[in-house]
């Protein structure tokens, strides 16, 4: 009786324990119904919905017409074919971005200080960098560090571009300040200096060849009929480099285009005001006193992406030092 009793208490706990087994697998069925009913799936396979075209649906901006594209087809090349009402529109800006893009990339600009890359030097310019960087990396092996605590590719660049004379001149070029410039500056300007004339050269028949094309188009544009005189400034050799080279009455406005790019840098993001211009550039501007973006291409530092930019706003602030 004893063992019946245990058998039979067995039993029941097997019963229990065995519907508690199961229970898992009728919800695991549950859960997987529910997900296949609500993809659309229930069983067979997935149903692609036709491609539609985008609608706006947030109230903040119902007022701006949203651009009818979508990706109507997909090669295996890659390539996609855009549907929608201004897919033609967006395939001709796409390209006249991409041939923009690729034109500006065909040469190397003069109008940057400080290039981010290799690319954007001369010819000339690439193979001093070249030596600068093989003396930065001998000076890093010697002191037992890494190459870029000696200095920034980007500041060697900015060597071979603006050219400085000295250790103080240095400083006013990207990536040198004082430490870096008293441990390792004099070292790589002595492997500089045999270059320097030959770059100073190169950089004033660019500069000549740009004032060049610009009385050429001042010219094209008065044969045909253009209204007002372009002015055409000529560059000189000695053109203040620094705040230190500039007259007494100078300084006003030099301070003044300061306090303006710092805020355009500022209005715009930047972290470095730089890259608005250089203080070159700043020292040229109040020294020359431009009154066209023709007369603004002469000077140092400034291309045709600067005066896009910010061409208009240097010509305004520079307007109550011209009377």
């Amino acid at each position: 009786l004893h063992a019946k009793a245990r058998g039979g208490s067995a039993h029941r706990r097997s019963r229990r324990f065995g519907a508690r087994a199961r229970s898992p697998r009728k919800e695991r069925k549950k859960v997987l119904s529910l997900k296949e009913h609500k993809s659309g799936r229930q069983g067979g396979p997935k149903v692609q919905r036709p491609p539609t075209e985008p609608s706006r649906k947030s109230g903040r901006i119902a007022a701006l017409p949203a651009p009818s594209v979508f990706i109507d087809a997909e090669h295996s090349n890659g390539k996609v074919v855009l549907g929608g009402v201004d897919a033609n529109a967006a395939a001709q800006a796409a390209a006249e971005k991409t041939e923009e893009e690729a034109a500006s990339a065909a040469a190397p600009l003069d109008e940057d200080p400080a290039p981010a890359s290799e690319a954007e030097l001369f010819p000339n310019e690439a193979l001093v960098y070249g030596l600068l960087r093989d003396e930065k990396n001998r000076i890093a092996r010697e002191n037992d560090c890494a190459a870029y605590h000696v200095a920034q590719n980007r500041a060697l660049m900015a060597m071979v571009r603006c050219v400085p004379r000295s250790v103080e001149a240095l400083l006013s070029c990207w990536g040198w300040g004082e430490a870096k410039a008293r441990s390792h500056g004099a070292r790589l300007l002595a492997t500089l200096e045999p270059h320097a004339a030959a770059l100073r050269e190169a950089r004033r028949g660019r500069a000549a060849d740009r004032q060049e094309a610009a009385g050429a188009t001042e010219a094209a544009g008065e044969a045909a009929g253009a209204e007002g005189e372009e002015e055409v400034l000529e560059v000189e050799d000695d053109l203040p480099k620094t705040r230190d080279d500039l007259r007494p009455q100078e300084l006003p406005a030099y301070e003044a285009m300061l306090a303006w790019k710092r805020a355009r840098a500022k209005e715009l993001g930047y972290n470095d005001p730089c890259v608005i211009c250089h203080n070159r550039t700043l020292c040229e501007l109040v020294r020359l006193l431009p009154a066209t973006p023709a007369a603004l291409n002469a000077v140092w530092g400034i291309g045709a992406k600067r005066i896009a930019q910010h061409g208009d706003l240097m010509l305004s602030s520079l307007l109550p030092f011209r009377a």
